[in-house]
């Protein structure tokens, strides 16, 4: 790819690519734009390996959700890591005020519930390629999406009734 094709690949496919990252970090602004930022740079890094390779708009934004589950992952064995050298309970993400945003909405979920929710129903991936992904059983991953579904349920029921 030249300069000017990866230029013109970058301007068709911002939105899209900016839309699957916000939907996967939820209301984190910063960790949306880094994933954006890493995914562009995954793209320069790509192109310098394999010149003679086009690549377009799906190949970013699935090259957007895989970076994001690398890190969703490293951020699990982080986690994982201090809780074992502590007792102390990883923080929660403070509830969102009332929009009807479904990236919002998303965003009031768990970071382990969204990701299984923007797979499964964004990506439209099978609950067996999402359990894969995230590194669960497929039990476990039916089980996160119905809570993600019983979660978003009821926030959009309490928002109507307000």
């Amino acid at each position: 790819m030249t300069d000017d094709q990866i230029l013109e690949l970058y301007e068709r496919s911002l939105v899209d690519v900016h839309r699957a990252a916000s939907r996967l970090c939820g209301a984190d602004r910063a960790a949306t734009e880094e994933l954006v930022q890493d995914t562009y740079l995954a793209l320069v890094h790509h192109v310098r390996e394999h010149p003679d390779e086009v690549v377009g708009v799906g190949w970013l934004v699935v090259t957007c959700r895989n970076r994001f589950l690398d890190l969703h992952r490293s951020e699990q064995r982080r986690q994982r890591r201090e809780a074992a050298a502590s007792t102390a309970t990883p923080p929660t993400t403070p509830a969102p005020e009332r929009s009807d945003d479904i990236t919002t909405r998303l965003a009031a979920l768990p970071a382990l519930q969204r990701s299984a929710i923007v797979l499964r129903y964004v990506d439209d991936l099978p609950v067996g390629e999402v359990a894969r992904l995230l590194g669960k059983s497929v039990h476990a991953t039916e089980s996160l999406l119905a809570r993600g579904r019983s979660t978003l349920r009821a926030t959009i029921s309490s928002e109507e009734s307000a």
